[in-house]
């Protein structure tokens, strides 16, 4: 992937007011979105597809028609800029969601059977890759890109992870996720971006078995941040293990069941 200058969102605001836009808000918010999804990386066709399909599950159609002109009119800056070479919103269709529903976000049990079924499939050692990435990534909520650069150290009782602008975030071996962390001792072997590249077409391929739809790396955050919730962590501690700065973007990660929501009620009765 192609990197992105820290302050290129700053610099598309600028050339959105010198070529006249009067409300350039839209497409700040979606270009910061989409820099925050991507770690300020440039994504490949496959990826940017998984990102618009995840707008489209978590936003309402107007607000995924607004990220679809704002990503492409950031394309456009940065083509102009040369960090670009074409726009590829240009050979994609994204259909718009008709009627927004719960978003279903697998549990820990759901990692677990993708990992079964995957045991069933594949070669030994393909299949200790799978596991190892899928429950390290899961276990510390790791973005794909820290994953690829390897931009992480493990230490005794946590993980220290420099996310995006080398924004360091420490993440303690969680109580929530002890039982998947007897892969740690295999990470350096595994980890790599050989098996990174296979791992997101097994990942799709035994979720879509398993849970009904294709699940991306960036799915296992959302599995990461949910679970915490859900087993009553407080939200400003998992803003700072997810390595976010606002409170706001971790709640498009925290999704509940519609059982999820009827438990919490029932509890405050």
């Amino acid at each position: 992937m192609t990197s992105l200058p820290e302050d290129v969102v700053e610099e598309f605001e600028n050339y959105l007011k010198n070529v006249g836009y009067l409300n350039p808000k839209p497409y700040l918010f979606s270009a910061k979105l989409f820099c925050e999804y991507f770690n300020y990386e440039l994504p490949t066709m496959r990826d940017l597809v998984d990102f618009f399909n995840e707008v489209r599950r978590v936003y309402s159609p107007r607000t995924l028609n607004v990220v679809k002109h704002g990503v492409s009119r950031f394309y456009e800056f940065l083509i102009v800029n040369g960090l670009a070479k074409e726009n590829p919103l240009n050979l994609i269709k994204i259909k718009p969601n008709i009627k927004r529903e719960f978003i279903y976000v697998p549990t820990k049990e759901d990692i677990d059977n993708i990992s079964y079924l995957a045991s069933e499939y594949l070669t030994i050692k393909n299949y200790e890759a799978f596991d190892t990435i899928l429950k390290f990534a899961t276990a510390f909520g790791f973005r794909y890109s820290e994953l690829a650069n390897q931009s992480y150290v493990i230490y005794d009782d946590y993980v220290k992870i420099f996310g995006k602008r080398l924004k360091e975030r420490i993440v303690p071996f969680l109580e929530e996720f002890s039982d998947f962390h007897y892969v740690i001792p295999d990470v350096p072997k595994y980890v790599n971006n050989k098996n990174l590249s296979k791992f997101r077409n097994w990942l799709r391929t035994y979720s879509r078995k398993v849970v009904g739809r294709e699940l991306t790396p960036h799915d296992l955050r959302r599995v990461f941040a949910t679970e915490l919730y859900r087993n009553g962590r407080d939200l400003i501690f998992i803003k700072e293990v997810m390595g976010h700065e606002s409170l706001n973007t971790i709640l498009n990660y925290i999704h509940l069941s519609e059982r999820d929501v009827l438990n919490k009620l029932k509890s405050k009765k």
